[in-house]
């Protein structure tokens, strides 16, 4: 028997999002780790990722609201009790910047979500003094799904949205951070007395 098909993001579907990222990022927080190279390679960005993630999960996992707002709500409490470390802190905020955009709302259209979204990307900025490119408040500010929703939304259901150069940017920026980095080691004249030695 087939799924019925989701048209709006109420408060069960919202929770198994939550749920299901739950299990990806207990799954991959050490790549995350290993991502976030910049400004300090320390190492232990997804492991408060996860632990915050953890906390707010363990507060909607026992609600049978149906209302998102609810599920919403219950999120940002979780999370910011068990906010660890910077990015479990920024991670916080983006759950109380959504619960707030999102508040006395049972459903979500996708336009709704996706606006939901974007202020969960703006209370997370205004957390931060001077945001630096890739803490989780980047990542969820150009996340390619907030992109696409919002381009579904406006489009008829007959023509699908098309990924643009700038929802496909979000994958690389570490990467280029990366390069750059590598880039600075290689002309710099340490690095290059070292080579004329070897």
């Amino acid at each position: 028997m087939a799924s019925p098909r989701v048209t709006g993001v109420d408060g069960p579907v919202f929770k198994r999002a939550l749920l299901g990222s739950l299990t990806w990022l207990s799954n991959n927080h050490e790549e995350v780790n290993r991502l976030n190279v910049f400004p300090v390679p320390d190492g232990d960005t997804g492991t408060n990722m996860l632990l915050t993630l953890q906390s707010a999960v363990e507060d909607i996992r026992e609600s049978e609201a149906k209302e998102i707002s609810k599920i919403a709500a219950l999120a940002a409490h979780g999370s910011l009790m068990g906010a660890r470390g910077n990015s479990g802190v920024i991670l916080s905020q983006i759950f109380r910047g959504f619960a707030s955009s999102v508040q006395d709302k049972a459903t979500l259209s996708p336009a709704e979500l996706a606006h939901g979204f974007e202020e969960a990307a703006n209370a997370a900025y205004r957390a931060v003094s001077k945001p630096t490119v890739p803490k989780p408040n980047a990542r969820i500010r150009r996340a390619t799904p907030i992109r696409m929703i919002a381009m579904s939304a406006r489009r008829p259901s007959s023509q699908p949205a098309r990924p643009t150069g700038k929802t496909l940017r979000a994958p690389i920026v570490t990467s280029r951070v990366q390069n750059r980095s590598a880039r600075r080691m290689r002309t710099s004249p340490s690095t290059q007395t070292a080579a004329k030695t070897s």
